[in-house]
């Protein structure tokens, strides 16, 4: 079988190219309609205005891409126009997914840059962080453009300044991914207004922290016009400021509205002329300034003035006014902190006078007045006041400073003096308003922009107070030693006064104040955090505390003289104990020494402490037994020890006191009442159990509560404490002396004056046979030996006799036949008080004024005994 021959068919394939070229030509044409579309949509996306676009040209063969009339409206304002773009691209490096342009070229634009209130920049009315977004991420791709040539201009719109920068050249080399990967190299020639500026460095617009670095040089620069460009940078506080500048340098200009740093390699000003404002009026006239080598923020290697001519106004020209023909600084520097004048360990600034003032401020509302003569290494000055933030204000007499150490924003000063020292800050919620101190002397003391270290000061006669007329002096001489301070926080290795007089105060509401000064106790509401300090040791030796309470009728005033105080690891950073002693002594020479341990800054504050008290005024302290107990002290002394435990909120504690000759008067029905009540008895009883043949009373008191618990009140605890153990003690006395009959003694209710109730003692009963009202009198007569032994050791008791029927005696009448109605029983009740009355008149010699009858009762109980109860009171 002989095969076909193959024939090629040559129209099939000549379809196909033929189709492939009219896919390609109707892409080519439709592609950059595209293209425009695309470019429209996405920066009318991100700025939210109107885009147009005149034509776009795109050769494929060339890799020439064009635009033609682009604007960017917003709001009818053209915020870009752009003639004509130019870029050329190379197909080439696309198979490996990178985009290589190796020319951009723009000329005639026309751009507004903007920067809104939250210090934002805007390009054409995109946010600067907007444009990293334009590409829509990578996929993978890579971008590289290898030169940027510009041209135009650009209309600046700062919140400080508005104004037109005329660009003559700008051109862009070596320009990676659009993400902050590198900074790109970059060079400008531009005109603002008469003036002109180059440039030549990097510019890092997508980064992080988006900046310009490089050299730079301005020339027939107006200093007002480049003051009002740059100035949030350049905050100088002047009312004007007039001269023509031709200068030189570095520069770093952060783009997002940080603080700008520049270096100063040349500066000519013709024409100097500043104004201060009204407030502090000066003016100064420079025929010619020329500096060299300036570095940092500002510094000043080297400045030279000829012909100065100056003048101050309002108060200071009292202090200095005339004229100067020369002024040498070997080192002048500024920031954004202040002003530094010189390095101190040189001969930095120098004068024909030696009289001078100086006076600062910086847009911190930190500054200060220096008066005085400058002696290196060292630093001498009469007076210096510093004006702080808030009005707040510290001024030194006769300042001496020894060896002066400045880096950067660290000081380092090796001894310093002062013969007086004021301190004032006027807030409301001031934690120190006023203080003056005397005669200072510290060592190394280092100084940071918000930190501060002092290793020992020594001062005397140092005052507290809200009044300068009333100022109250908190110790005649004090020591510290290790001082940290780090923001707001601060730390204090030792604390020592000695002769200190601590005026301390309670107000009504709880509010407490030291030397006329309030202090905030923890658990006060404070607003924003609290400073955090420590103080490693505190020690106050021979001194006094006068305290005050006015929380209490009449008001307590008491003074007490300090022999010895030591508080260790005190403050809100100790989360453990602080332990401490203390040895006072009163007025009237009685003695108080406590020692323990507190948490006074704890969530739920902390004491363990046992204190003895030998010799203390009662009447001293009658005010707090008033407000107490309702009682006053007329007379009387204690001696005591007291311990007590607050853990985790708990209060455990024992008070072993011994009071002498205590003689008390009712001054609070009310209280009194209440301590009654919680008595149970009279409270004249229960002293007249106590005391002994002396007429001391030896008393054991337990406490204990809950603290945290809000209804807690630490008079009701002691009253309670207070209460229950005089009545333990009264009854256990009379129990003791009653044996074997002890066991019988109990309290009772007597009922009496219209229905009111009385809780008294119930001795043990006399008992009798059923219907009969005669006791076994030599059966009784050891009982009634022991009642007459109590009636007479304890004059101020009373003994009521309480007869009592029962069933009982009301079958044995019946028995007799005998009435046993209601009314026999009830004189059957009478006849047996009656005649244990009579027993203890003629047998025992009591007097009869200390013996009462009560009404007679029936006890209906079905097992009551026939008795007489007998009660004291």
């Amino acid at each position: 079988m002989s095969e076909k021959p193959y024939r090629f068919r040559g129209r099939w394939l000549v379809a196909c190219l033929l189709g492939l070229f009219l896919v390609c030509g109707v892409t080519l044409v439709v592609l950059p309609y595209a293209m425009g579309h695309w470019i429209e949509h996405r920066l009318g996306q991100q700025a939210g205005g109107d885009i147009s676009i005149a034509d776009i040209d795109f050769n494929p063969f060339t890799g020439r891409f064009s635009i033609s009339d682009l604007h960017v409206r917003q709001q009818g304002r053209e915020l870009m126009v752009l003639p004509e773009a130019e870029l050329r691209f190379a197909w080439w490096p696309m198979f490996r997914h990178q985009l290589v342009i190796g020319e951009i070229r723009i000329r005639g634009f026309e751009l507004s840059v903007s920067m809104d209130k939250q210090q934002q920049w805007h390009v054409a009315g995109l946010p600067l962080a907007a444009l990293l977004a334009l590409d829509g991420g990578d996929g993978g791709w890579s971008v590289r453009i290898d030169r940027v040539l510009l041209g135009g201009r650009l209309h600046l719109q700062l919140p400080w300044y508005e104004g037109m920068l005329d660009i003559g050249s700008l051109q862009l080399f070596d320009l990676h991914r659009l993400d902050g990967g590198k900074p790109v190299r970059a060079s400008l020639i531009a005109r603002l207004g008469q003036a002109s500026l180059l440039w030549n460095g990097s510019l890092d617009a997508f980064g992080e922290h988006p900046a310009l670095d490089g050299q730079w040089q301005l020339a027939h620069v107006p200093l007002d016009t480049l003051r009002s460009v740059l100035g949030p940078w350049l905050e100088i506080p002047v009312h004007s400021m007039r001269a023509t500048l031709d200068a030189g340098g570095k520069l770093h200009l952060p783009l997002d509205g940080g603080a700008i740093a520049w270096h100063v390699e040349k500066l000519h000003a013709r024409k100097l002329q500043l104004e201060w404002t009204d407030e502090q009026p000066l003016s100064l006239q420079v025929a010619s300034l020329t500096v060299s080598g300036l570095d940092q923020h500002l510094r000043m290697d080297d400045l030279n003035i000829d012909a100065l001519s100056w003048r101050l106004g309002s108060a200071a020209a009292k202090q200095l006014a005339g004229h100067m023909d020369a002024l040498h600084i070997a080192r002048l520097t500024a920031d954004d902190k202040g002003w530094t004048w010189g390095a101190w360990q040189s001969a930095g600034l120098r004068m024909q006078d030696s009289e001078w003032l100086l006076e600062l401020e910086h847009a911190r509302g930190m500054g200060g007045s220096w008066r005085g003569q400058l002696q290196l290494p060292g630093l001498s000055l009469s007076q210096m006041i510093l004006e702080l933030a808030d009005k707040r204000r510290l001024m030194l007499a006769s300042l001496e400073l020894q060896e002066l150490k400045q880096q950067q924003e660290n000081w380092r000063i090796a001894k310093a003096k002062a013969d007086h020292a004021s301190w004032q800050d006027p807030s409301p919620d001031a934690a120190l308003p006023r203080a003056e101190i005397e005669h200072l002397a510290a060592d190394t003391i280092q100084l940071g922009a918000a930190s501060a270290m002092l290793a020992r000061l020594q001062a005397q006669s140092v005052k507290l107070g809200t009044d300068p007329q009333a100022m109250h002096e908190l110790a005649a001489e004090i020591a510290m030693e290790g001082f940290h301070w780090q923001q707001r926080d601060w730390q204090l290795a030792s604390l020592r006064m000695d002769e200190a007089v601590l005026v301390v105060i309670h107000q009504a509401r709880g509010r407490w104040s030291l030397a006329g000064v309030p202090v905030h106790l923890p658990g006060m509401s404070s607003k924003g955090r609290a400073p955090s300090w420590r103080i490693g040791q505190l020690e106050l030796r021979q001194g006094q505390v006068d305290l005050k309470d006015r929380t209490v009728s009449p008001y307590y005033h008491e003074r007490f003289e300090i022999k010895h105080v030591l508080v260790k690891d005190l403050g809100p950073r100790n989360h453990g104990f602080s332990p401490f002693f203390m040895r006072i002594v009163g007025e009237d020479r009685s003695r108080i020494s406590i020692d323990g341990k507190m948490q006074p800054f704890a969530r739920h504050p902390g004491l363990i402490a046992k204190a003895k008290v030998s010799s203390f005024s009662l009447a001293s302290v009658s005010p707090f037994l008033i407000a107490s107990v309702g009682y006053g002290a007329r007379t009387g002394q204690f001696d005591g020890e007291l311990t007590l435990s607050i853990v985790h909120g708990r209060l455990n504690g024992v008070a072993d006191l011994q009071l002498r000759q205590l003689e008390l008067v009712q001054r609070d029905r009310a209280r009194a009442e209440q301590l009654g009540h919680s008595l149970s008895m009279p409270l004249d009883t229960a002293l007249a159990m106590l005391r002994d043949d002396r007429g001391d009373i030896t008393l054991e008191i337990p406490i204990s509560g809950e603290i945290t618990n809000p209804q807690f009140d630490y008079r009701d605890a002691i009253n309670q404490a207070l209460a229950k153990a005089m009545q333990k003690a009264a009854l256990g006395y009379v129990a003791q002396l009653f044996q074997p009959y002890g066991a019988l003694i109990t309290l009772a209710d007597l009922a009496y004056e219209a229905g009111k109730k009385l809780r008294v003692i119930r001795l043990a009963p006399v008992m009798f046979s059923p219907g009969t009202s005669e006791p076994d009198v030599q059966e009784l007569q050891a009982y009634l030996d022991k009642v007459r032994a109590l009636m007479s050791s304890k004059s101020a008791l009373r003994l009521t006799i309480c007869g009592r029927a029962t069933a009982a005696d009301a079958k044995a009448l019946r028995a007799r036949d005998e009435a046993s109605d209601e009314t026999a029983l009830l004189n059957l009740a009478d006849r047996r008080a009656r005649r244990i009355r009579q027993l203890l008149l003629e047998n025992y010699d009591l007097p009869p004024e200390r013996l009462f009858l009560c009404q007679p009762d029936i006890d209906k109980e079905e097992q009551a005994s026939a008795r007489v109860d007998m009660l004291l009171r």
